[in-house]
């Protein structure tokens, strides 16, 4: 069913419980497990936190 699982990461607990998922589905399906480490790399701005700080109200 599955030969390739793609799994992106960022190191949080969420991306390490979705490694571990896809672990087991890969082991079972004998897939390729290829991991790609995501960063988020938008600069936030300080109009940014104020736009945030007005939806917060």
């Amino acid at each position: 069913m599955y030969d390739r699982i793609l799994i992106p990461t960022d190191g949080s607990k969420g991306a390490e419980a979705a490694v571990e998922h896809a672990a087991v589905i890969a082991e079972k399906f004998d897939a390729e497990v290829h991991i790609i480490y995501v960063v988020d790399v938008r600069v936030r701005t300080t109009s940014d936190l104020k736009l945030s700080l007005l939806e917060l109200r």
